[in-house]
């Protein structure tokens, strides 16, 4: 699981820590791959990093530019301010993050599978749009459809509990529903890439199988040498979902987007 569902470990404050935990989510979740080969061409002034969770994605470019960012937990957002060295505000609906983006000329705004779990992703798209200045980009990693391939991980997925239902998730959208919301609130598309095809779903799956039995009572260590036993194949399946990528977002679990303000 995701580590703003767990208390964070300690040792994640080390370099070398960190560099194993980035090197591990790499290989065992394609999303990951598809956000960090965009960001490797990265064009804008400044970030606002709404949903920072432990600062994965900001960890490393806020070397490089100034940024900021929305974390409501505050164990996290306390990780983020100590790991990142960046102001961390702790609601969308306050002010101060906005004189920090209207500083800017090209500010980009990340939202990295936030959206559904928020309580009105409308009106916070409309807040953004409002508020942000010319030039200002979103640039977004979105789950949709959420097929299952596997019996055994859609059954243990809807009884136990999981990811999506211990963060709050809000909406599942289809493609089309993700398109109609995002057209809107004024935000256009100029950039999309699916991700997740069923290559990439049976990776999820097979890693998935393993968390969810890591967090029940008792199963950690049968849970422990699943995960040993069938890495080999959730790397593999990684690399088919690359190489053979779904044709569309229509057919896609996943997709990568960047967005621009449609007016002043």
């Amino acid at each position: 699981m995701a580590l703003n569902e767990h208390r964070i470990p300690s040792v994640l404050k080390r370099d070398w820590a960190w560099l194993l935990f980035r090197s591990a989510k790499s290989i065992l979740y394609r999303r990951n791959a598809v956000i960090a080969s965009a960001l490797a061409d990265f064009k804008g002034d400044a970030v606002l990093d709404i949903g920072a969770g432990e600062g994965y994605w900001l960890r490393a470019i806020a070397k490089q530019m100034p940024c900021a960012a929305i974390e409501p937990n505050p164990d996290l957002a306390q990780f983020v301010r100590d790991t990142c060295g960046v102001q961390v505000w702790d609601s969308l609906s306050e002010s101060p993050w906005q004189p920090f983006i209207s500083a800017y000329s090209s500010p980009v705004v990340w939202l990295f599978s936030v959206l559904q779990y928020v309580p009105d992703p409308g009106q916070m798209l409309r807040e953004l749009h409002e508020c942000s200045p010319r030039g200002t980009e979103i640039w977004m990693y979105q789950p949709i459809h959420q097929r299952q391939i596997l019996r055994i991980y859609a059954r243990l997925f809807s009884r136990w509990p999981n990811y999506e239902t211990v963060q709050g998730r809000q909406v599942v959208w289809t493609w089309s529903e993700l398109q109609d919301l995002l057209k809107g609130c004024d935000w256009g598309i100029i950039e999309h890439q699916a991700a997740y095809g069923k290559w990439g779903v049976l990776a999820h799956e097979l890693w998935g199988i393993g968390v969810l039995a890591w967090g029940r009572r008792f199963w950690k260590p049968f849970s422990l040498l699943y995960m040993i036993a069938v890495l080999p194949l959730v790397w593999l399946f990684n690399q088919l979902d690359a190489k053979f990528p779904p044709s569309n977002a229509q057919q896609a679990n996943g997709v990568w987007l960047k967005l621009a303000k449609k007016k002043a």
